[in-house]
């Protein structure tokens, strides 16, 4: 099980998550039903942020424990999320030529065109802004629980949808080809159980993300022709931020 962990660590986070045993695809067939776990973990890194700027400045109108907390969550992820969304954003944008493979190539590619530059930058604003909007008593729950329903959201992106070719981009998670429907439903009870630490609104924000991410993971590996690494984080980080949006509802 630690193996798995460690894996679900290394591709979720910077972590430097080290296992004794080799990795085996049946590791890493687990790491993605633990993807939940690995985000409520991070959610919880961010919550602690939130928690000590929150007393070094308590003024509730100050913006820095909001910007401190969103800076913690982007370096323990290595900004996985964003990228990804950025990634997604520009091969969507090559897809209107026509040209699949050159979408995917894109996709592929560390550097970052027009769109992408636009949704990374958008997608920064707008957590900012869900994160001072959320009340501050009630943020520790909603950081680790956000979290936990982004990282489910990657996993069904793993489990639910074939992958194309060379959509791996992390070597240690080749293994991930292999997920289907048990890891799908694994995955699913450990978000249960992490949204469960904000009882109902923990739920209904996890159904607030599957709503929003499922049709949209459906929608894209269809016009990629399957699923790879940077969507699964991209919509992942959608996840997280209807979440997040949700949290914000009176």
């Amino acid at each position: 099980m630690w193996s798995s962990l460690a894996l679900a660590l290394r591709l979720l986070t910077i972590l430097p998550a080290n296992s004794s045993t080799g990795e085996a695809s049946a590791d890493a067939r687990r790491a993605v039903a633990l993807f939940p776990l690995v985000g409520a973990l991070v959610g919880s890194v961010a919550g602690l942020t939130f928690f000590i700027a929150s007393r070094i400045w308590p003024d509730a109108a100050s913006l820095v424990p909001p910007a401190l907390t969103l800076i913690a969550g982007l370096v323990v992820t290595g900004a996985r999320g964003i990228v990804g969304a950025a990634r997604s954003a520009d091969g969507l944008a090559s897809l209107l030529e026509g040209d699949r493979s050159r979408a995917l190539a894109i996709v592929r590619d560390p550097h970052r065109g027009a769109a992408g530059m636009v949704t990374a930058s958008a997608g920064i604003l707008l957590r900012f802004a869900l994160l001072c909007a959320i009340p501050r008593e009630h943020m520790w729950q909603g950081l680790l629980v956000a979290a936990a329903c982004g990282q489910w959201a990657s996993a069904v992106c793993f489990t639910a949808y074939p992958l194309v070719s060379g959509g791996l981009h992390v070597e240690e998670g080749r293994g991930l080809s292999g997920t289907g429907m048990n890891e799908f439903l694994l995955a699913t009870g450990v978000a249960i159980l992490c949204a469960a630490v904000w009882p109902v609104r923990g739920l209904l924000a996890l159904v607030a993300a599957a709503v929003l991410v499922v049709p949209l993971a459906q929608v894209t590996t269809r016009a990629f022709g399957g699923g790879s690494s940077p969507l699964a984080f991209g919509l992942g980080e959608l996840g997280e931020i209807a979440a997040l949006l949700f949290f914000t509802i009176p």
